[in-house]
């Protein structure tokens, strides 16, 4: 269950850093902060979503030079 869950939550971190244009160092910064937590600790399915935006905005303060706030990062998307 763990590997489908990961799978699913990289899928969704691959497509919110494609809609930021994030460089894909932040893509992959994200993925390894993501799996040191899941060597560390047990992870609920009900926060995964949270883990993920965390690492990922975790990632972007390291990785970019324009910053997306996490409040922006959870507001729904309008792509056009």
């Amino acid at each position: 269950m763990l590997a489908e869950n990961r799978a699913l939550l990289l899928d969704y971190l691959q497509r919110e850093c494609k809609f930021y244009n994030f460089r894909r160092e932040t893509y992959y910064l994200c993925q390894s902060y993501i799996d040191m937590y899941f060597d560390k600790t047990p992870v609920e399915t009900n926060i995964l979503q949270k883990l993920g935006l965390t690492c990922l905005h975790i990632a972007m303060k390291v990785e970019e030079v324009d910053l997306v706030s996490i409040r922006n990062m959870v507001a729904p998307k309008v792509e056009g």
